[in-house]
């Protein structure tokens, strides 16, 4: 998942206002076990696409995990 995460970076880079980029790290960071990144990312991409479902999905898939 660090692999995502520096291609998520780096695209990240160059298309500061893409919220794919931020959406596609969100998920690496879950997969890391890394929920409050995984978090400010996926908001991130809500940011700046209130719509986006990847991000949605992500952020539910956050509160599901919680205890």
């Amino acid at each position: 998942y660090a692999g995502a995460r520096g291609d998520a970076d780096t695209a990240g880079r160059h298309e500061p206002l893409n919220p794919e980029n931020f959406a596609l790290r969100g998920d690496a960071y879950y997969m890391a076990n890394k929920p409050y990144a995984a978090r400010l990312d996926d908001e991130r991409a809500l940011d700046l696409d209130p719509q986006h479902p990847q991000a949605t999905a992500g952020l539910r898939a956050l509160s599901e995990a919680r205890p």
